[in-house]
């Protein structure tokens, strides 16, 4: 799944992503990527990066590999 695939997914079927927490700080960034175990939602490898997307149902958690973290950041910009 390339990333522009991904952000249509984020923004159109939010359902398919956790919620993330209101108050999410970097803290709880760091506990999700470091001491969880979550795959990539572009390639499913091991994420390594946790990112809070805001969605129509609120904050979801998108968690990617470095390569997809890229990836997302070129296509969001």
């Amino acid at each position: 799944m390339n990333a522009t695939d991904l952000l249509y997914l984020v923004r159109d079927n939010p359902t398919l992503f956790d919620a993330a927490p209101v108050d999410v700080d970097a803290e709880a960034m760091e506990w999700r990527r470091n001491e969880e175990t979550h795959p990539c939602r572009g390639c499913g490898s091991r994420a390594r990066c946790a990112v809070v997307a805001e969605t129509m149902l609120g904050l979801r958690w998108l968690d990617l590999c470095f390569r997809r973290l890229h990836e997302v950041r070129l296509a969001n910009s």
